[in-house]
Formats: structure tokens, C-alpha cells, sequence
């Protein structure tokens, strides 16, 4: 009966008194928010939210339309067109071009670089995981017939499950998600909170990005989202390339700390027997402040985009296993990223 009193007693305080924001539950959206919203539930298996198919509205500093089928893209028929070859891009923010123009993401460029007969169908979806991507390809990008999948990696993809930040601003997941029980308790999540302080610290030495891959639990989702992927596209023989993005720091890149995480991450894609892109050195040959939508926002601005565009243009071609023609395209540019 102490203990339960004791319990009780924390919980109404830290209510009453600080209250725990770490993993609350948000309310519901007000209209003007969801007037506004991009993204709602999903009842596709293992699929959180998606975003809302025929938008056409400002958001996050760009002009954001969807087509038909939810993605950020132009419309695209099921049924591949004769003489297509069709890519399928899965990614989060990073793809989705957060920040930027529709047409200037970096799978519109590419498509443009291409040679005619030739798409890049843009799946991003921004706060996606590998395992979120993994479903994307089951559920959605298969359907589209692709011969190739580019699988466009993050840094906080084995981020199953990210903390919802505040109440006034929750992340995705946390809006869309079904909450667990122990979410109700503010006890409970601040107990949880501690636990997740000290694993950050232990494993990534205070850094959330080195945590996530250090954390046996989350790189896990990232090994078992490849695994899906792979699987998936073996039994239809898609060749499968991942693209490896690096965090735009808000220093140098002489103080970057994370190309033993992009080795580890490309390391796990050889296991697949996938090629693979880094583009660490294609992007550190630029100042941070050139790449960055905005000293507040890492989220790659035109420039960054067009970067990528041509290197994955560069690295197809060098890759002919992966059936995408663009010796024509290739000769036509200049390597600048213009």
C-alpha cells in the first residue's frame, strides 16, 4: 500500500508540477492544422501515416503537389508503358525534398538526365524508416513494375520509433501512431526517458545518430528492412542500389564524425550483394552553408539535390548491373551538377 501510495504520489506531481513531454501523447489536429496536414493514417501493414494523394498546397517552404497515388511526383500509370524503364526510389525527407521545389528534388533531375523512355518514380515520405521504406516497396513500389529500386539511406533510419519532441510539436509517427500503455503515465515516461538518456550516452557517447546504429535494437530494423527489400525484389529480379546521404553538419566537414556510420551502413548492403553510393565526398566538396535549405533546416537545398542527381547518374553508369542505359545522359553533362 506505501509503494502504491509512493507511485501515485510521483505521478500526480510530475502532472501537476513537470509534467513529461517525452513520448506524450499529441491530441487530435485542430482543422487549420489539418487543413494544412500532408500526411494521414495508413492502413497499409506496417505503415504509420502516408502521404495524402491530389495535394496541391505550401509546406515546409516549398510548393508540395501529390499525385493520385500519394506521391510527391507527376502521375504515373500502374502499367509500365512499353519501352520503359522505370526506378523506384524509397526514401524519407531527404527524397521527399523538404524545402525545395517539386521539380528540383533530386529524382526529378535525375529523370531529366536520363535518357528519354526512362523514370525515376519518387516514393519518399518524410520521417520514413528502412523498415516504413521496406513496406513502401511491398505494399506500393512493386505494383509499379520498377527494374531497378534505389533505396536512399539516412542517418536516423533505424529510427523506428522517434520520440514525439513535444507535445506542440510531435513528431509524425507520434501523431498517427497507436500510443502503448505506458504512454498514459507521466511516471512512466520520464522513467522511460532516463533509460533512453543513459542508453544514448552509453552507446552513441551522447549522440542520437551513433546511438541508432550502435543500439543492437534499432540497427536491427535496418538489417531485417534490408533483408525485406532484398527478398522482395529477388523474387522479381530488381536489381536493388542504395544511395548513402550524408548529415549536413553545421560546421566543417573536416569535423565530420559519422563515415564510420556510412561505412557500416554500405558494409550491411554488400552483405545483400547491393552497390552502393556514398555521397560524402561529393557533397563535403562543397561549403555546409552552399547544401543546407536553411542554418535551421540540414534538409539539402537545390544545390544538394542536383549534386546527388548527377552523382547517381555517374554511379549508374558505372554500374551496369543495374540495367539503367545512361552512357548518352552521362556524356551530355559536365559533372558540375548544373
Amino acid at each position: 500500500m506505501g509503494l502504491a501510495l509512493l507511485l501515485l504520489a510521483a505521478e500526480l506531481g510530475l502532472r501537476l508540477f513537470a509534467p513529461v513531454e517525452w513520448r506524450a501523447i499529441p491530441g487530435p489536429l485542430s482543422e487549420a492544422d489539418q487543413a494544412r496536414a500532408l500526411y494521414r493514417r495508413s492502413t497499409l501493414p506496417g505503415l504509420t501515416y502516408e502521404l495524402i494523394p491530389g495535394l496541391d498546397r505550401q509546406s515546409h517552404g516549398a510548393h508540395v503537389v501529390t499525385n493520385a497515388e500519394g506521391q510527391r511526383d507527376r502521375e504515373r500509370s500502374r502499367a509500365k508503358p512499353p519501352g520503359t524503364r522505370r526506378i523506384a526510389v524509397l526514401g524519407d525527407s531527404f527524397t521527399f525534398g523538404y524545402g525545395v521545389e517539386g521539380d528540383a528534388v533530386w529524382t526529378a533531375v535525375l529523370e531529366r538526365l536520363l535518357p528519354a523512355g526512362t523514370e525515376v518514380l519518387n516514393f519518399g515520405v518524410g520521417g520514413y524508416s528502412t523498415q516504413d521504406e521496406a513496406a513502401v516497396l511491398e505494399h506500393k513500389a512493386l505494383a509499379f513494375e520498377p527494374d531497378l529500386v534505389l533505396l536512399a539511406y539516412t542517418l536516423n533510419d533505424p529510427d523506428v520509433e522517434p520520440d514525439s519532441g513535444s507535445i506542440a510539436q510531435p513528431s509524425l509517427h507520434a501523431l498517427f501512431a497507436e500510443p502503448h500503455w505506458w504512454q498514459h503515465s507521466h511516471l512512466l515516461r520520464w522513467i522511460a526517458w532516463l533509460r533512453h538518456e543513459g542508453d544514448v550516452e552509453r552507446l552513441g557517447g551522447g549522440n542520437v545518430i551513433r546511438y541508432l546504429h550502435a543500439c543492437p535494437e534499432t540497427w536491427d530494423t535496418v538489417e531485417r528492412g534490408f533483408a525485406r527489400i532484398a527478398a522482395a525484389c529477388a523474387a522479381r529480379g530488381i536489381p536493388v542500389g542504395i544511395v548513402v546521404f550524408p548529415v549536413i553538419p553545421g560546421g566543417q566537414w573536416a569535423t565530420y564524425r559519422f563515415t564510420d556510420l556510412h561505412a557500416q551502413v554500405i558494409a550491411a548492403a554488400g552483405r545483400q550483394g547491393w552497390p552502393a553510393l556514398d555521397l560524402l565526398p561529393v557533397w563535403a566538396a562543397h561549403a555546409p552553408e552552399e547544401l543546407r535549405v536553411s542554418l535551421q533546416d540540414s534538409h539539402p537545398d537545390e544545390l544538394g539535390h542536383r549534386l546527388t542527381a548527377q552523382a547517381v547518374l555517374e554511379w549508374l553508369g558505372l554500374h551496369p548491373e543495374l540495367g539503367i542505359d545512361t552512357g548518352a545522359a552521362i556524356s551530355a553533362t559536365d559533372g558540375s551538377g548544373r
